[in-house]
């Protein structure tokens, strides 16, 4: 089976074999060393490469300890970006995060520059959340999740069980969920 190799797929690609050949266990895996947070956290994670995706590199890193009502801070670094007429990035926060000094709508991007967002992310609750980040350049649009983890453990988002464990006639167990 053969398929043709697009620009965008040759470059995710090439992206993925040079991060192989660098040391990275695999693609989106790498790090890069950027300036120490307030936590002394200073790697970046590349989010992986998708191959109909935007073709804009997304790196990020959150600084320090993310504590209920507390704001924490999440650089993002976007790189690879080609298209100096319609790149542009945006930036939305699951239910229970805000957002509140994130710029509003779709940002335009400069071909052949990097661009670095500090964003304040600001948690209401414990849990497990994301901020996304939605790319788009060539007509494409990407998009990447950063988890925001607060609290201990990485527990369902602001869900309560949805059923109940019984035993079965023969011992086993069952998990009873409700049906809407």
């Amino acid at each position: 089976m053969t398929e043709k190799i697009h620009g965008r797929s040759r470059r995710a690609l090439a992206l993925c074999l040079s991060l192989l050949a660098a040391g990275a266990v695999g693609c989106g895996a790498a790090t890069a060393a950027g300036p120490a947070g307030p936590s002394g956290n200073h790697a970046f994670t590349t989010a992986p490469a998708k191959p109909n995706g935007s073709g804009i590199r997304v790196s990020y890193r959150v600084d320090g300890t993310a504590i209920a009502g507390q704001a924490i801070a999440v650089v993002v670094v976007l790189d690879q970006i080609t298209d100096g007429q319609a790149a542009t990035v945006r930036f939305e926060a699951d239910p229970g995060l805000s957002l509140p000094d994130a710029p509003p709508g779709a940002v335009p991007l400069a071909a052949g520059q990097a661009a670095t967002f500090t964003l304040s992310v600001v948690p209401a609750a414990d849990g497990l959340r994301y901020v996304n980040i939605f790319t788009t350049q060539d007509g494409a649009t990407g998009s990447t999740s950063v988890p925001i983890q607060t609290g201990e453990g990485a527990g369902a988002v602001g869900r309560k069980p949805a059923g109940t464990l019984r035993a079965a006639p023969n011992g086993d167990a069952i998990l009873s969920m409700p049906v809407k």
